[in-house]
């Protein structure tokens, strides 16, 4: 019994060794890598240059975009120490896009790093396009002007304050915080893990799924609308609209809509209950109100379905 004791702390042992070998050898951990890294210049920047575009690459932290009163876009980075040599931000200004990128390229990240990205931007300076990549941390955009907004987060929580023509934001976990002014032609909001809430004044095509979380969506004119939840609720509040489609699998349905100048719906569920407060004339399976122009289509596998009326 003792030998196997032995024999059993020995196996841990070796594996540990291996894994530390591994580690600090590179073979495990994260490596930063990008292209055109002869390019980039290290270290925080106050950048006095034109800057159109944004496309900011971080590993782990959390990235803020703020405004200042001056006319340069300053770039500062902050963690538990200052970071230094391989760990400090690489940036490069292509033309009039300003590339961030989180360390010197080939570089590997000590074990569970992480360090916060700050960019303040000209008060006035509205963008041509936002890219933005975070692989674990949060974004936090209390205000941006951009024809086109790219979100793409693996975990981490974000929160947006834009007016942008298009935005397209995806999290595999975590919630997703979207507030749009101003007229967009297109915007999608997509996290696996997480709730979805979207409120924006105008929308042409207007997405937003969650397959595990809550999707709640406030527009105040919109065009064709989708939402979707496997297993979550659904909320919707729309103005003037063309269409609602809404499809969950597990959860409920509730919609706030208009009663002039009026919608055709089609609801449908398997196991639940279908209420419509708005006055409707029910025409075979589905319920006319006011002059019927526009579409909703609701599914629901298990949950209940409510139309109200939205408030003026």
């Amino acid at each position: 019994m003792r030998k196997k004791g032995i024999v059993i702390l020995i196996s841990v042992a070796a594996v540990l060794a291996v894994g530390a070998l591994l580690w600090f050898t590179g073979v495990l951990g994260t490596r930063i890598g990008y292209a055109n890294a002869a390019a980039y210049t290290a270290g925080e920047a106050d950048i006095a240059e034109a800057v159109s575009k944004l496309d900011i690459h971080w590993i782990s932290g959390t990235v803020r975009i703020a405004r200042h009163g001056e006319n340069t876009v300053l770039l500062r980075e902050s963690a538990g120490r200052q970071p230094e040599g391989d760990l400090q931000l690489r940036w490069w200004l292509e033309d009039s896009t300003l590339h961030v990128q989180y360390g010197r390229d080939g570089a590997r990240l000590p074990w569970r790093y992480h360090k916060d990205l700050t960019l303040t931007l000209p008060e006035g300076l509205a963008l041509e396009e936002t890219d933005i990549h975070v692989i674990s941390g949060d974004l936090e955009i209390p205000d941006l002007r951009t024809d086109e907004l790219n979100v793409k987060l693996t975990t981490g929580r974000v929160s947006v304050k834009a007016d942008a023509r298009s935005a397209d934001v995806a999290a595999t976990s975590g919630d997703i915080t979207l507030a749009l002014t101003g007229t967009a032609d297109e915007v999608t909001a997509h996290t696996t893990t997480g709730d979805v809430t979207v409120t924006a004044e105008q929308v042409n095509r207007f997405s937003a799924e969650s397959v595990t979380g809550d999707v709640r969506a406030t527009l105040q004119s919109a065009g064709s609308t989708h939402m979707s939840s496997t297993t979550g609720s659904v909320t919707a509040s729309l103005g003037r609209f063309d269409s609602l489609d809404v499809h969950v699998t597990t959860g409920s349905v509730t919609a706030f809509l208009p009663e002039q100048p009026g919608f055709t719906a089609g609801l449908h569920k398997v196991t639940g209950s279908v209420s419509c407060e708005l006055p409707a004339v029910q025409q075979g399976g589905e319920y006319v109100v006011g002059d019927g122009s526009a579409r909703v289509d609701i599914g629901v596998t298990t949950g209940n379905i409510t139309l109200k009326a939205l408030a003026e």
